[in-house]
């Protein structure tokens, strides 16, 4: 069931996001093949609001909200060609009447760009994603939860334009001890997550990839290759950027092989850096926990995430929704997270650990 147009996201386990939110309408992208993006990014500080909880209904939006989110939808009708305006406007009015989504603007036009605005492929390609969605989501927290409380992945804090962060922590793959099906579903889910912690104006999420500690048994190319046909599918035009770091020799030779699965324009976001300090250029360190080089305290404990029996679930880390890192560190355990931000609480690693003790990595 789709989300009236002015609510904001409910996450990974609502079945959809906010769909005149461009933000909500977001979701994490391994791009498509398009030469044109959405206009209008905005640098908007993030609302101090918790991410509602998906077993809750979706909390009203606010005045504020709504003006930012009606201008941000203007903005990107505005910035559209008459012939890519007109494209737009017939994909709301085929698939409008059936799904809220396809109400707001924003989503269209993402799908739209992902086809180059060539309304047949547009067409076709909404049409599976719609489909796609009434079979797949929402993504229960209890199939995930073996995934989970790995620790491959969370979502935390905001980069320096409001875009959400989702961190990646290679050194947890183990192709021998996961399920390829629940761990490209557990992806789906922390997508979902960071798709209800986007700002109206901001439709895009940062990765950061961290690959310390990483050795060639992490090297997952059956679950890549699933997880950009999944993306490309359904989560076009939202990677703003992935920094990964550290990245040497051996990620070289590894991206050589595994960028074949992702298109040109997504392989030129995936940016290699060879230290965590090079984040803070484009993330404020209040937004990176202490052993990244920031002062969030937060860290990621497996403790923290609810057994799959839990009910009416909580976001735990709630406080990162807010760029102010006074509260981050009140992750209580009693307060279990929704199954949109489980994602979010997931094991400590010293600082120690992500020292990047052989640049040859």
């Amino acid at each position: 069931m789709d989300v009236p147009a002015a609510e904001f996201g409910s996450g990974a386990s609502g079945g959809a996001v906010a769909s005149s939110s461009p933000s909500a309408s977001s979701s994490l992208s391994i791009s498509s093949d398009s030469k044109s993006e959405v206009k209008g990014e905005s640098s908007v500080s993030p609302s101090p609001t918790p991410a509602p909880s998906p077993s809750s209904p979706p909390a009203p939006v606010s005045d504020d909200r709504a003006e930012r989110l009606r201008k941000a939808q203007s903005a990107a009708l505005a910035a559209l060609s008459a012939p890519h305006r007109e494209v737009v406007d017939q994909l709301m009015a085929k698939f409008g009447p059936q799904h809220e989504l396809a109400r707001d603007p924003i989503f269209i036009i993402r799908f739209a760009t992902a086809r180059n605005f060539d309304l047949t492929k547009a067409t076709e390609m909404l049409d599976n994603h719609f489909k796609w969605r009434a079979a797949n989501l929402p993504v229960p927290y209890a199939e995930v939860y073996p995934e989970l409380k790995k620790g491959k992945w969370f979502v935390r804090g905001h980069d320096k334009a409001g875009r959400p962060l989702v961190f990646v922590r290679g050194r947890y793959f183990d192709p021998d001890v996961r399920d390829l099906r629940t761990a490209v579903r557990a992806i789906v889910y922390c997508i979902e997550e960071a798709i209800s912690r986007m700002e109206p104006g901001n439709t895009m999420a940062t990765i950061l990839y961290d690959r310390s500690d990483y050795s060639r048994k992490n090297m997952d190319m059956e679950f890549i290759r699933a997880l950009g046909r999944e993306c490309s599918d359904n989560y076009p035009e939202t990677l703003h950027i992935c920094f990964i770091t550290p990245a040497g020799i051996m990620f070289r030779s590894l991206w050589a092989m595994a960028s074949v699965f992702f298109d040109k324009k997504t392989r030129g976001k995936v940016i290699p850096l060879a230290g965590f300090q090079q984040w803070l250029d484009h993330i404020d360190k209040d937004q990176l926990p202490v052993y990244y080089g920031g002062t969030d305290p937060w860290e990621w404990k497996a403790e923290l995430l609810p057994l799959p029996n839990t009910t009416t679930p909580t976001s735990v880390s709630s406080s990162s929704s807010s760029k102010t890192p006074s509260s981050s560190s009140d992750t209580s355990a009693a307060s279990p997270p929704s199954s949109s931000s489980a994602a979010e609480v997931t094991p400590a690693v010293s600082s120690d650990s992500i020292e990047s003790k052989d640049d040859s990595k």
